[in-house]
């Protein structure tokens, strides 16, 4: 079984021309990729113990993508992710060849720095639709 490290790990975002853009080297931490069905309570009222069903409906979870700011043109943290509103495919490589991928609506583009350290960025983001996964 082969194991993978940051090193091997990829993620990628769309432009504004909807070109994926590998933004790894600017990112330094980035959530989980959780996916989870929706679910409704069935229990009736002669039962001891709760049950649940299914609604048919999955979803993923918010995520937030943080790192090191960059306002280069058109490659740049600041160019691909300064665009509140717009729905863009994030994608993570995970190694070998496995990965996943979403739209996703970006609700908030922030940037900051602290005494000691290198200006970055903040973005958070909204999937919306179908996950294609390999």
């Amino acid at each position: 079984m082969a194991k993978y490290n940051s090193a091997d790990f990829q993620i990628w975002f769309d432009n504004s021309g909807g070109t994926p853009v590998d933004m790894s080297a600017y990112i330094t931490d980035a959530d989980e990729w959780e996916k989870e069905i929706e679910s409704e309570e069935t229990t009736p009222f002669s039962a001891a113990d709760e049950t649940h069903a299914s609604a048919g409906v999955s979803k993923g979870n918010d995520r937030t993508l943080k790192g090191l700011y960059d306002d280069t043109a058109t490659t740049g943290p600041h160019a691909i992710f300064n665009a509140k509103g717009s729905i863009r495919t994030l994608k993570y490589v995970y190694g070998g060849g496995k990965y996943s991928e979403q739209e996703h609506l970006i609700l908030s583009y922030t940037r900051g720095g602290k005494v000691k350290n290198l200006t970055s960025f903040e973005v958070k983001l909204k999937p919306t639709g179908a996950v294609t996964e390999a």
